[in-house]
């Protein structure tokens, strides 16, 4: 679970840097994918998880991106990390 956290918190660098909400979602739904795979998860279900992780993982990053200058981008940010920890 801190992983997780770690992986968004670099993400959010990432973004901050490019500017792709594509790029950083894309980035997470292979780690996601990989991490599956080594935690010994069924294909089965890594095929229908990863693609709703990275649709949703866009979309909070579209939102951070859209968001970029104001206080609405911290609450979605700490929202997702605290997400993320669950």
């Amino acid at each position: 679970m801190i992983l997780k956290i770690i992986i968004l918190a670099a993400l959010l660098k990432v973004l901050d840097v490019t500017g792709k909400p594509a790029l950083c979602a894309g980035i997470y739904g292979g780690l996601v994918a990989i991490l599956s795979l080594l935690s010994g998860y069924e294909l089965n279900a890594i095929l229908i998880v990863v693609p709703i992780v990275t649709i949703m993982s866009f979309l909070y990053f579209w939102l951070l991106d859209y968001f970029a200058n104001g206080l609405a981008y911290w609450g979605i940010a700490i929202g997702g990390l605290i997400i993320g920890w669950i």
